[in-house]
């Protein structure tokens, strides 16, 4: 297939910065306000309203697919050595955490399909709990509705944001967890970034080409886990890529509400 005219890939360049920038400016003003997954639902909200009216967003395919990868390598990151001895000292409470999934999971999803007649996929997607950039990634890698899917999401962000740290002072609960932060960037840091990268995108690639669901995602994610939680690798990824990556991810999301009738929603 021939390359396309220069005026074309211009044309395609300034439609995706345009959108990256439209992004970078939504996702930062809700990030630096402190909300939730501010990075994330900023850059859905200023795209998906900037693609409403009727500007063309767009985020190519191979970028797509590089931030899937990096998303499933900074959610890998979150496990440490400590983890799993860590899950041996409560498996009641883990069993508790792991039957209350399933059936938040199962209700909510049949729920979507009994009442509102969603997709199977769309469905359990816009139903699972836990973070909204994994199950977005994953939509996008199945063909689900990322518009639906956002929406649901972000209704269920808004109210945990404001229900769970209420219920927290009530109890008595509330505390700080200290982040985990990446060392400053040394050669050591570096060359432990690169294997990081490099191995977490093979496994990630491969899993991708045998079709595995999810596959760049869930790919990346494992490896960076056995990485991490074997000790071999101790460092994350750092706070501005991961944020650059909730970014581009709010961009993706966000572009496939164009040609949503304005009122629809």
């Amino acid at each position: 297939m021939a390359a396309p005219p220069t005026k074309d890939r211009l044309v395609v360049l300034r439609h995706l910065t345009e959108t990256l920038g439209i992004a970078a400016a939504g996702g930062a003003a809700l990030g630096l306000a402190g909300a939730p997954a501010g990075w994330l639902s900023g850059s859905i909200l200023a795209v998906a309203g900037t693609s409403i009216a009727g500007r063309p967003m767009f985020v190519p395919t191979l970028l797509m697919r590089a931030i899937y990868i990096l998303i499933g390598i900074s959610l890998g990151a979150v496990v440490t050595p400590e983890t799993l001895p860590g899950m041996a000292n409560y498996p009641l409470s883990i069993a508790v955490l792991l039957l209350a999934m399933i059936v938040i999971s199962v209700g909510g999803a049949g729920y979507l399909r009994l009442v509102h007649y969603w997709g199977r996929v769309d469905a359990y997607l816009a139903a699972a709990p836990g973070g909204m950039s994994q199950v977005l990634v994953l939509g996008a890698e199945l063909g689900a509705d990322l518009r639906a899917i956002a929406i649901v999401q972000s209704i269920r962000v808004v109210v945990i944001a404001v229900g769970l740290p209420a219920g927290l002072a009530v109890l008595g609960l509330v505390g700080h967890a200290p982040p985990r932060v990446t060392a400053v960037l040394s050669v050591a840091v570096l060359d432990e970034l690169a294997i990081l990268i490099m191995v977490s995108s093979v496994v990630a690639i491969i899993a991708y080409r045998f079709r595995f669901p999810g596959g760049l995602l869930f790919g990346a994610m494992l490896t960076s886990a056995v990485l991490h939680g074997s000790g071999l690798i101790h460092t994350v990824m750092p706070w501005w890529v991961a944020n650059a990556a909730m970014i581009a991810m709010g961009a993706i999301t966000g572009s496939r509400f164009a040609n949503t009738p304005q009122g629809c929603c």
